[in-house]
């Protein structure tokens, strides 16, 4: 695999498969096509914002299981979180296997407390009924 790094930050950026060329100018990125990309487009794109002056390509690198595009530090050798938080941790999801709902704490079907906020997610999906699963480690703020 390969990964596009930062070079002021060290975050990784994007991650490819070995066959994908990847084509570093002076003023830009061009990423070829991969039908078996796992991590971004199958499709060829440039990348206006990086180019050789601001980033480094490393081969021959094992990303994390769960790497997502700046999660990780990579210094040309370890792999370090960065300890953003994922928007997707931060969203409760529908216990039904066929309706896979997603809603973050500010959605209209959010319970509302006595002051009319909204306050986290609510006990039954609005879209099927089933149980509705809040974010590990959620609690409901008192009313």
């Amino acid at each position: 695999m390969k990964t596009l790094v930062l070079n002021e930050t060290k975050q990784s950026k994007y991650v490819f498969n070995d066959g994908r060329d990847v084509t570093i100018e002076s003023d830009n990125i061009q990423m070829g096509a991969d039908a078996s990309a796992p991590y971004h487009s199958k499709k060829a794109f440039g990348v206006q914002d990086l180019d050789s002056s601001n980033c480094t390509l490393y081969t021959g690198v094992t990303p994390p299981d769960d790497w997502r595009q700046d999660k990780y530090f990579f210094d040309g050798t370890s792999w370090t979180a960065t300890g953003a938080i994922d928007v997707r941790d931060t969203i409760g999801k529908c216990s039904s296997a066929t309706c896979n709902l997603y809603l973050s704490a500010y959605n209209p079907h959010a319970p509302i407390n006595r002051k009319g906020l909204r306050i986290g997610f609510p006990e039954k999906c609005p879209s099927c009924g089933s149980d509705f699963n809040a974010p590990a480690g959620y609690n409901a703020p008192i009313n």
